[in-house]
């Protein structure tokens, strides 16, 4: 009877153990998908970090350029001031330029306005010709004259100047 007793406490048991079992089966596969997801998520972290990481590196490469073109301009901005700054130390120099620019900023309208053909000549003079020129301008607008020069006994035709 012990024996029957031992084998029916077996028997009551197989059913608990084999419950334990179907239980550990579904949380292993529960587990299993769980581990799936969350290396599914670490590998689209992983890419998305590749790729931040590549932004990152061309942002501080394009970074690292304007840098060197803001440097390089500052270098000839200050080699500009350097050169001004000596002539500054001679201010008859610096004196010149400042009346320059001023007579410049006072004819540009006039000149700008005869070039547009707009207005006459800034100067206001008329060009008149000169006693000379007229006389040249009227010779040339003359029908040729034939003087008689003798040469070694020839007679040669030629023009008036």
């Amino acid at each position: 009877m012990a024996e029957m007793l031992e084998t029916i406490s077996r028997l009551h048991k197989i059913p608990s153990y084999l419950a334990k079992e179907v239980e550990l089966s579904k949380r292993h596969d529960a587990v299993m998908k769980e581990r799936v997801k969350l290396l599914e998520e670490m590998r689209i972290c992983q890419e998305q970090q590749v790729e931040k990481m590549k932004n990152y590196s061309i942002g501080i490469e394009a970074a690292g350029l304007r840098n060197l073109s803001i440097l390089q301009d500052l270098k000839v901005a200050e080699r500009k001031l350097k050169k001004r700054e000596q002539c500054k130390s001679q201010p008859m120099i610096v004196n010149l330029e400042d009346r320059y620019w001023e007579s410049i900023e006072e004819e540009l309208p006039k000149w700008e306005q005869f070039l547009l053909g707009k207005t006459p000549s800034p100067f206001g003079i008329k060009q008149e010709q000169s006693p000379r020129q007229k006389l040249m301008i009227s010779q040339t607008m003359q029908t040729p004259k034939v003087k008689k020069i003798s040469s070694s006994g020839s007679k040669a035709k030629t023009f008036s100047r």
